[in-house]
């Protein structure tokens, strides 16, 4: 190394770890010493003098003020001694603060714990509008026990085990929901038969979930997210936890309607009601059935037209929006080889054998 980490006229160096600090240091005179480990300051002379022949010399440093105008005594002994009152290190300070801090916060939590509204404390938001009313006139312990089984216990039950099998939450729910919804739909991820259908997945190669495999009720539909919060309207994130089928969005992920309208029954129902109430109004269009159906041959049934007519009118031009590339702010350089190909005196592809740096 050339140069040393620290310099021959520089303090002592300061371990980050030690308690105490010399009580001269935020005045930059700090004792090379410092103080012992309970904080008592030595008192030490704030120099070693040197002897000079028969005469003994001040060495004090140039930090600490330089050589001292009574100079050493006859014995040799330096009179001045330095006496401060030690202080506790920043790290110190800051261990103490945050092991304080950490204190307050068990305390905090285990007080909020044990108090009668802890539930109300705890929740993580307002119920629902149809939950919100059933449960309006029990308090506060008895409304978060109606729907989670820990919302009757203590607080010593949450942290000590128990033996005993808890109830599934979602037992709790069929409690209230048990006559509109079959048992055996009850727990399935779609209320439908699909373990009748195919078992296979085709396009992936291995086999699908099992629809009767049981599946939480809170899994789909979340509670405490506001009055205004629809339990039943399911995102597509909450759908994207359990399908291994990806979808981004409509433009890049949808199939292509090329063999649209299919023969098949589809499984998407179409909206009429929207279109003829909100979306026709909005585009200030009159709403015909004649755009999207026409009769077939003999006349005794309506058929549905393909998307270039039906939708795409109304349709295309956000679908040709959503995957656009945009405006690029940054790029990397490279080289347009399509470009290059058409361009090129010579033709052809480049050559496989080509090496070396690009030249230009």
């Amino acid at each position: 190394m050339k140069t040393p980490l620290q310099p021959a006229d520089g303090d002592h160096y300061q371990r980050p770890n030690q308690i105490w600090v010399c009580g001269l240091a935020e005045e930059g005179v700090a004792c090379p010493h410092g103080p012992d480990a309970r904080g008592r300051c030595p008192g030490t002379a704030q120099c070693h003098p040197v002897r000079d022949g028969d005469r003994w010399m001040c060495n004090r440093s140039a930090l600490r003020g330089g050589p001292c105008s009574q100079g050493p005594d006859p014995d040799g002994r330096c009179p001045c001694v330095s006496q401060c009152r030690p202080a506790r290190s920043l790290r110190h300070k800051r261990g103490r603060m945050a092991a304080s801090l950490a204190a307050a916060a068990c305390g905090a939590l285990l007080m909020t714990l044990s108090a009668n509204w802890r539930n109300e404390a705890l929740a993580p938001g307002p119920l629902s509008v149809h939950h919100a009313q059933l449960l309006h006139p029990s308090r506060q312990t008895e409304r978060c026990a109606a729907c989670h089984e820990a919302g009757g216990k203590s607080a010593q039950a949450w942290l000590i085990g128990d033996d005993s099998p808890a109830t599934p939450q979602h037992a709790l729910c069929l409690k209230c929901h048990d006559q509109v919804i079959e048992p055996e739909l009850a727990l399935a991820a779609h209320t439908s038969r699909f373990w009748e259908k195919e078992a296979t997945d085709s396009s992936a190669g291995r086999p699908r979930r099992d629809p009767r495999a049981p599946i939480a009720c809170a899994s789909c539909h979340r509670e405490h997210q506001g009055s205004d919060h629809s339990l039943v309207a399911i995102d597509d994130d909450a759908c994207q936890a359990c399908h291994q089928t990806q979808f981004t969005n409509f433009a890049l992920d949808h199939p292509a309607f090329d063999d649209w309208p299919y023969r098949r029954r589809t499984p998407i129902r179409f909206d009429h009601a929207s279109h003829e109430g909100k979306h026709y109004v909005e585009a200030k269009r009159d709403f015909h059935c004649a755009e999207c159906h026409a009769a077939d041959e003999s006349g005794a049934r309506q058929t549905t037209l393909n998307f270039e007519t039906s939708c795409a009118g109304c349709h295309d031009e956000k679908m040709q929006l959503s995957w656009a590339e945009g405006v690029e702010l940054l790029a990397l350089p490279e080289l347009d080889v399509e470009l290059l190909q058409e361009s090129s005196p010579f033709g052809g592809p480049w050559p496989e054998a080509a090496t070396g740096d690009f030249d230009g």
